[in-house]
């Protein structure tokens, strides 16, 4: 939402744009994007047991219905799944922490997402014929 007023004088015209800025939530805003300790070793404790239970049930089902050599492709595809799943949870773990880190920092002064309204002003000279 962009605002724009112009107000001139027979010496300067003003000109003043308002507008929305977004800045990173500050320590004291309950912003729900904080994450401590235990709330991260909940989330990879959680995804560790779903890809366990998922490489359980498809290594039963594919011995059942294909055999053992297909067995050994499976799993090394289902090990590198894993691995991915378990690194990008612990890349979103250390961002989340960071943008919580930085919010918290005095380099970010107002809160995420709430409308702050900085008027810029131009004074602008001219000449009049």
């Amino acid at each position: 939402m962009i605002f724009l007023s112009a107000s001139d004088t027979p010496e300067t015209a003003t000109l003043s744009l308002s507008f929305i800025h977004i800045v990173w939530p500050s320590s004291s805003a309950n912003s729900g994007l904080h994450v401590d300790g235990r709330g991260k070793r909940s989330i990879v404790v959680v995804v560790v047991v779903v890809v366990v239970v998922v490489v359980v049930v498809v290594v039963v089902v594919v011995i059942a219905v294909l055999g053992l050599v297909v067995v050994v492709v499976v799993v090394v595809v289902v090990v590198i799944v894993v691995v991915v799943v378990v690194v990008v949870v612990v890349v979103v773990a250390a961002a989340v922490e960071a943008v919580v880190v930085l919010s918290s920092s005095s380099f970010f002064h107002q809160p995420l997402f709430s409308p702050v309204w900085p008027v810029v002003e131009c004074n602008c000279l001219y000449q009049s014929v």
